[in-house]
This record gives structure tokens, sequence and C-alpha cells, in this order.
């Protein structure tokens, strides 16, 4: 009931605008409103009940409600007049199927050829297309699509993510670089874009370059998952202080983070600064009395030469460790 009342209110919502009169092939164009990539086509007059269902299965679908997307479009593309994009979705809708189910992601590469029997213009659907190469490990395969969506009439310039993806895996990090870098040229920088470039940059061993971009990404979403991403590039490149001062960050947001403290303490050891390492360790393991924990302590006792301390972290080590089976 809800799904009827929530697809109700929205062709509702559909069928109060206008659609032109163009008989003209559609030209594409960017939408404010869409997910970055989208495009919106102008359609003629006279068939606006099989546009509105396609847009709102675009709605649904490429905002993540791809159960509701499903119900919508399963027999709705069985109707003679669907239209490509309109299988097109479907297709996307099984791709993101939340049980990963292989009976349904079986029936995804049939959609998209549909889609594309009824109109070979359809970057879309290429796009989908490379996505689901990617998600299927055939990175080669997701470039040729990728580059169709790019190059057909009706463009679909979020192919250039999975591009990147494809270049990524296959190792070509330049290529993945230039790819992500081009697509942020289309749909503006994102969060998601700066943590890209930071991840691509560290495979280049361009370190200095990444921290930057995981900084510009922390602007836009302070998370602990991308201060540690920069607390390691400034390990590997052995700016340990460095690397303290970012992890006391979090620190001080949550001091009882036991990972951030263990963190901290093993840099401070490399500065050889032991009383602060063994203090954070010692803070960490009054929150997880962990064998990790106990031992890594350990190894700072050796370096001070307290054997003693040493071998008593390393019994309540194995005493932790026999405890957690």
């Amino acid at each position: 009931m809800r799904l009827l009342l929530h697809i109700c209110c929205l062709v509702a919502a559909l069928g109060a605008v206008s659609t032109p009169a163009v008989a003209s092939p559609a030209k594409f164009r960017a939408e404010p409103n869409n997910p970055p990539g989208l495009a919106v086509h102008a359609r003629p007059r006279g068939i606006n009940s099989i546009y509105q269902i396609e847009n709102l299965a675009e709605h649904l679908v490429m905002r993540h409600h791809v159960l509701d997307g499903r119900r919508l479009l399963e027999p709705a593309c069985k109707r003679p007049n669907a239209t490509s994009r309109m299988h097109a979705f479907l297709a996307k809708a099984y791709m993101d199927d939340p049980e990963q189910d292989s009976r349904i992601l079986s029936r995804v590469d049939g959609e998209l050829q549909t889609a594309l029997r009824l109109d070979p213009e359809n970057g879309m659907a290429y796009s989908f297309m490379a996505e689901f190469d990617n998600l299927q490990g055939e990175y080669k395969k997701a470039l040729v699509d990728a580059q169709k969506a790019l190059h057909v009439k009706k463009p679909f310039p979020d192919a250039l993510r999975q591009l990147a993806i494809a270049h990524s895996n296959l190792g070509d990090y330049k290529a993945a670089l230039a790819d992500t870098e081009a697509r942020a040229k289309v749909n503006g920088p994102s969060e998601a874009h700066f943590l890209s470039m930071g991840d691509l940059l560290e495979k280049l061993n361009r370190r200095p370059e990444a921290v930057q971009n995981y900084r510009e990404a922390l602007k836009m979403r302070n998370v602990d998952t991308t201060v540690n991403k920069i607390v390691a590039c400034l390990e590997s490149d052995g700016k340990y202080q460095d690397a303290i001062v970012e992890i006391s960050k979090l620190i001080q947001k949550n001091p009882i983070d036991s990972e951030a403290l263990a963190k901290r303490g093993e840099l401070q050891a490399k500065l050889k600064h032991y009383k602060e390492s063994i203090a954070d360790y010692t803070a960490a393991i009054g929150l997880d009395e962990s064998a990790r924990l106990f031992t890594a302590r350990a190894q700072v006792y050796k370096m001070m030469g307290l054997k003693q301390k040493a071998d008593e972290d390393i019994a309540s080590a194995r005493k932790a460790s026999a405890a957690s089976f």
C-alpha cells in the first residue's frame, strides 16, 4: 500500500508537468535535480503515461529503491511500448539486488540487450553494461562498453566512473586518474571524487597529493576513515610526527577510541618516544584487553630494556588469546 501511494503521488506530480511538443530526436542536457550523469530527453506529446512510468522508474532505481523499481518495471517492461530506458533501469534494479541473488543477476544482460536493441544510441544502457562487466571482473569488456557509453549520440557521462574502475583494476592507475578528473569536470567535485583521487594517487606513490585530496574530502564530511587514510600516507612517507598530529585529532574527538590510541602508540615508538607509546598502549588496553595490544606494548618494553614487564605482557597476551576461544 505504501508503495502504491508513493507511486501514485509521484505519477500525479509528473503528470502535472507538461511535456514539450518536440518530435525531433532528443538532445542530451544536464538535469540538476538528477544524480550525476543522468539526462532528460525531450518527449513528443500524446504518450505521457509511458514516460511517466519511465521517469518514476528513474526516481526509484537511481535513488536505490530498487525493489520498488522492480515492482513497477517488471510488468511495465512487458508492454509493447516499453522504452529502451525502462529496460535499462530494470537491468540496473536487478544489478543492485540487495541479496545479489544469482537468479536475479542473470536477468541483467537480457534487459540491457533489449534496451540497446530498442535504442542503439542509449549511452546509459552501455554504461550499465560496463558497470555489470566490472562486477563480473570483465574489465577489458568494461572499457569497451564504457567508451561506447561516452561516444553514442546520447552519451552518459557517468560512464567515466566505470572507465576509471576498469582501468584501476587492470593496474592502469594513470588512466584511472585521468578518468576520475574528467568525471569531476562534468559532475563537479564531491567527497567520493576526492577519496577516489586519493586512493589512485596512493597507488601511484604520490602520497603528498593523496593527502591533499583526502583533506578536501574531510572538508565535505569529517569521518574517521578519511583521517586514517591521511595517517597511513604520512606514516608511509616517514612523517611520524605529522601522523601523530592527525591521529591525535581523532583521540581528542573520541578519547575512548582504542584503535586510535594504539596507532598513536605505534607511531610514538617509531620516534623512540617510548614513555608516550607505553601511555597510549596502556590507555588502549584499558579499553580493550586484547592479545594484540598486550603484544604490541611488550615490544615497546623490550625496546626500553624492561624484560620483566615485556614478559608480563606476553603472558597477558596468551591469557587474552586463550580466553577468546
